[in-house]
């Protein structure tokens, strides 16, 4: 028998990239691996069977709805050796309903993710059963790059995002007014659970109008808007151009991962690139960011992570988190907008022109990472600011307060 102890987020957070460091330490034939969150035990026997028992605790107080539970693909081969070959099911065994599953791989290393509900302090158990078949998933996830505009753009079922990509950075140097030179990232607003990206990005459709699905009226210009950065050099800010270039590397159903690379620029007297990881799980309205700046000299840098200052933006400041509440430009509907940092100390906050920041230190050629999304009283998700200041100060208390999860035996409460 071998025990592994691993950490795994229970927010959704995503697997580590490929730039994290990991610790693995043995000791009398245990294993403990640091990756993020939610703590796995596993009791492993080799064995040829079909099913696997699966136990998931909430340790909390808190009603955690859509959470993302990862499992080492590794600790279940050990259990099933044919997991994988003609498919498998994963079973609730509160409800008798399959559950979707997904498996990602990173680093040569595969993790399946599956996602549930959680009540105050309940356990559920879970049933994986390598001869039924696996269940079908509705795919609510989209990211891609989108041709014409060359932008990147993705979704889940609450919330869309974008940035602005090679194309429109032409543009603005062409001086076409459809041009935009930003690293600011957009938010567009969803009342459907439904894809829309490439809906609204087809010839002729107008994505300023909401025509029952929701729409973009979030304006970026020239500020971080919903969690873009900046940098800061003896006071100075820099920021970067578009980007230019992308990879995805997961679309769901429950995880969408991707990268995008930013080429170098200026940040006082030393040149500066960035590749950008960002996470978004089905359910969550916040997106996972795991950033990393090249540099050609120095080990750390000043990281401003920012939301767009408004006239009348109304601001909330947490330990670790920062919210805004707007109005839409035509005050039908209001927007919370935030930004999260779930370990990492802040310096911080501070402000310019067009921004409101969170202050940070970041480690040259290590991962910064930090959350940021939005929210939309339209949506039917959040009908005021205290709604959407409780989601977030919530996310931020449950990204600390791991879910237990273990295989084969039932968890002590």
């Amino acid at each position: 028998m071998s025990i592994f102890i691993i950490e795994y987020s229970s927010t959704g957070s995503g697997p580590e990239t490929k730039r994290f460091s990991k610790s693995r330490v043995c000791i009398n034939g245990c294993f403990r691996q640091l990756v993020g969150g939610l703590i796995v035990l596993f009791c492993c026997y080799s064995s040829n069977a079909a099913t696997l028992a699966l136990t998931v605790l909430n340790p909390t107080e808190l009603d955690r709805e859509s959470v993302t539970v990862e499992i080492p693909w590794a600790a279940l081969v050990e259990r099933l050796p044919n997991l994988g070959e003609n498919g498998f099911a994963l079973t609730d065994l509160s409800t008798g309903l399959k559950v979707v599953t997904q498996s990602l791989d990173f680093n040569d290393e595969r993790i399946l993710l599956f996602q549930s509900d959680f009540t105050p302090f309940q356990t559920k158990r879970f049933l994986i059963d390598t001869k039924a078949s696996t269940a079908k998933a509705d795919l609510a996830l989209f990211a891609g790059f989108m041709m014409g505009r060359e932008d990147f753009a993705w979704e889940n079922d609450r919330i869309a995002f974008r940035v602005y990509g090679p194309q429109v950075q032409k543009w603005e140097k062409e001086g076409n007014p459809a041009g935009l030179i930003s690293s600011g990232i957009d938010v567009w607003a969803k009342r459907t659970a439904k894809p829309m990206i490439e809906k609204w990005y087809r010839n002729g459709h107008d994505y300023h109008t909401d025509y029952g699905d929701g729409l973009d009226f979030y304006s970026v210009g020239k500020s971080r808007g919903c969690g873009g950065i900046a940098l800061r050099e003896e006071g100075q800010l820099y920021v970067s151009e578009n980007f230019i270039a992308y990879r995805i590397l997961a679309s769901g159903p429950i995880r969408l991962v991707f990268e995008l690379d930013y080429g170098e620029w200026e940040c006082g007297k030393r040149a500066v690139s960035e590749t950008k990881r960002i996470t978004m799980d089905a359910g969550s309205n916040l997106y996972r960011v795991d950033t990393v700046f090249h540099a050609s000299d120095g080990l750390t840098v000043e990281a401003l992570i920012g939301l767009a200052k408004r006239t009348e933006t109304e601001l909330s400041k947490g330990s670790n988190y920062l919210t805004s509440w707007e109005s839409q430009p035509d005050n039908e509907a209001k927007l919370g907008c935030a930004i999260l940092v779930p370990s990492a100390k802040s310096l911080g906050f501070d402000e310019d022109e067009k921004n409101h920041f969170v202050v940070l230190r970041a480690q040259l050629e290590a991962p910064l990472t930090y959350y940021a999304g939005a929210g939309w009283t339209k949506s039917g998700q959040y009908d005021n600011r205290a709604a959407w200041e409780a989601y977030v100060a919530k996310f931020a208390k449950v990204t600390k307060i791991p879910l237990r999860v273990n295989l084969g035996d039932q968890i002590d409460e």
